[in-house]
């Protein structure tokens, strides 16, 4: 559930918390599997699909009567107007009573590109919804800006399927006031994640996450983040709503992400028309011992393994150095550090120290 944050205590309870953030993040290459639950988007590639899809993804903030400001939740852009979040961003719950009170704040922005505590573009919203979900369980609402967004340059995500039991997602979002993060580490859907409405997940959340995207394989919106629940507990879990149950709900936003898929395939018009960044070709590998390692729009997989034929495996990239692409297959714990240009393979599971070589990868598509 989200909760309100004044910025100045926020920024006394987080000074330890952002005076780590200074240093860039260490490079997963030296350790097992993703070594933190909030990864930097600073830390990447302007050219990663990670970056890209952040570029929609929105800092909700509040100003009161008084002036002053208060971060809530996160969001994203679904068009150059519009920014779809939680609807509890703009309520606050009486714990005695359990009777929901709509807020109204003097005025409403978000801030987006916002990669460091002291960067993002501003953006002012109308401070009442253009859509909010009926349902108590429809934990949706659209917000209007003042002014249309340029977005050439920004990836707006096209609709996902509703997530199948332990998928691998991802989160984009603003985890206690932090810029913007990425959690991959461990995120994927339950074992059983339909739930009405709503959708079970195991991602690391904190205060702000709500409204975020959740974003499958392919970088597809499939729900946002509403509530959390998950803690040390294995069985313990967070929980989204389906983006599938929103657009049933709300012609609005089905219609926005039809058009805007439809203008991005088609190449847009003139006047703030959507489009996203042309895809990355492939590229591959062709390992000495028969196997092809190949990217495709960020997501990378292994085949024709000799030690399981007819299976391809799904792998993660990390955070790596300038020359090696460093992936992790996250079912049997291994990582693999392959140069990027082609050359010696190496590959270890997570706890061991030493790397053992697997011949050689020659790039054949970039």
């Amino acid at each position: 559930m989200r909760q309100h944050v004044k910025h100045a205590l926020a920024w006394v309870l987080m000074a330890p918390l952002v005076a780590g953030l200074a240093a860039p993040p260490a490079p997963e290459s030296a350790g097992p599997r993703p070594l933190d639950d909030y990864e930097a988007i600073a830390g990447m590639a302007h050219a990663s699909e990670f970056r890209r899809a952040s570029t929609a993804v929105a800092y909700l903030v509040m100003v009161d009567a008084n002036g002053m400001e208060d971060s809530i939740c996160s969001g994203v852009l679904i068009s150059s107007e519009l920014v779809l979040t939680a609807r509890h961003c703009l309520e606050v719950r009486d714990k005695l009573t359990n009777t929901v009170e709509k807020l109204h704040p003097s005025k409403l922005f978000i801030l987006l590109d916002r990669f460091s505590t002291n960067e993002g573009t501003r953006v002012d919203l109308e401070v009442k919804p253009v859509a909010v979900g009926k349902a108590k369980e429809a934990d949706f609402m659209v917000l209007k800006t003042k002014q249309p967004v340029p977005i050439k340059e920004r990836r707006i995500p096209k609709p996902g399927t509703d997530p199948n039991p332990l998928e691998d997602l991802y989160i984009i979002h603003f985890p206690f006031g932090r810029p913007l993060i990425i959690t991959r580490k461990d995120c994927r859907a339950t074992a059983e994640p339909l739930l009405d409405l709503r959708f079970k997940h195991r991602c690391s959340t904190q205060i702000n996450s709500s409204g975020a995207p959740v974003l499958n394989a392919r970088l597809e919106l499939i729900g946002i983040h509403t509530t959390s629940g998950k803690d040390e507990n294995a069985e313990t879990f967070n929980q989204g709503l389906l983006l599938s149950k929103i657009m049933a709900e709300s012609a609005l936003v089905r219609k926005t992400l039809a058009a805007a898929n439809a203008t991005a395939s088609g190449g847009g018009g003139a006047g703030g028309g959507v489009t996203t960044h042309p895809a990355d070709g492939a590229r591959s590998y062709q390992l000495t011992d028969g196997r092809k390692l190949t990217e495709l729009e960020g997501i990378w997989t292994l085949r024709d393994d000799p030690a399981r034929p007819g299976m391809t495996i799904k792998l993660k990239e990390q955070l790596g150095g300038a020359a090696d692409l460093v992936l992790w297959d996250a079912k049997d714990d291994w990582i693999y550090l392959i140069p990027k240009q082609g050359g010696l393979v190496k590959r270890k599971l997570s706890s061991d120290q030493q790397w053992s070589e697997l011949g050689t990868a020659t790039l054949i598509s970039n």
